[in-house]
């Protein structure tokens, strides 16, 4: 559910007579420029934003040496409210798989050295320049004024869907939106990583995992809800496409942390 857009690429674009086909990295680096307009441009940097490459970043730096990875943290109380209203997610799930995610990827983040920069989405939010500025640095790119304006808005759904500029109060909004039974089960879900992160956890005490049970009625339920959004947004064809493309990742997903166990 991390793939908003697709993405047209026009391959007539791609010079296929400079391209070495036995180095998937070559193919990758290739067609990931031409998605972004700048096939032959061999000084162009593309960026790549999506979630779901979390646990995925080991691999993607066998397959891509010279990447490097910039990891936004946000605080999981108003993520879950986020993934709750744009999907009718279960939140306690949210909690549970952001628990789970960060977990993994604090396995990963030792093996990526200088190539790994993680950031506070609520520090970005309150210091885009200063936080721009050291992001710049990470990347040996040189930092802009224009760099922490937008041209336009770039969320399409949310409390932000509609905004083209940088809203500093779009953090907190848990305190204010969800019971006090809901939170402290939902902070005790994700005790250990949200004080890992500096989070202060404000009614649990201590870690309650989900049951087994538990995550599996929950899963059950995001997936209705997520083809029910997918069947509305979509249209039948397009949903089936991504409800399998949703199961593939998951299952693969599920081999790599047997796999690592």
């Amino acid at each position: 559910d991390c793939m908003e857009d697709q993405v047209d690429v026009d391959f007539t674009a791609i010079p296929l007579h400079t391209l070495d086909v036995t180095s998937w990295t070559a193919i990758l680096e290739r067609l990931l420029k031409a998605a972004a307009g700048q096939a032959h441009d061999a000084a162009c940097i593309w960026g790549d934003k999506t979630p779901g490459y979390l646990n995925w970043m080991a691999f993607l730096k066998e397959v891509l040496p010279t990447a490097r990875f910039i990891h936004i943290v946000r605080d999981p109380r108003d993520r879950m409210l986020s993934v709750h209203k744009r999907w009718g997610k279960s939140r306690l799930r949210a909690m549970d798989q952001w628990h789970d995610w960060e977990q993994a990827a604090m396995q990963i983040v030792p093996k990526l050295g200088p190539d790994y920069c993680r950031i506070h989405y609520e520090e970005l939010i309150a210091h885009p320049e200063q936080r721009l500025r050291n992001i710049c640095r990470f990347l040996g790119v040189t930092f802009h004024e224009g760099m922490t304006g937008l041209s336009g808005a770039v969320e399409s759904h949310g409390d932000v869907r509609s905004d083209a500029g940088i809203d500093a109060g779009n953090t907190g909004k848990f305190r204010d939106r969800v019971s006090s039974g809901l939170l402290k089960r939902a902070e005790e879900i994700a005790y250990p990583t949200l004080q890992a992160y500096g989070y202060e956890p404000v009614l649990a005490t201590r870690h309650k995992p989900l049951s087994g049970f538990r995550k599996l009625s929950f899963s059950l339920y995001d997936k209705t809800r997520l083809s029910c959004q997918y069947l509305k947004l979509y249209g039948p064809r397009e949903a089936w496409m991504r409800i399998r493309l949703a199961w593939v990742e998951q299952v693969h997903r599920r081999r790599k942390r047997n796999h690592e166990r």
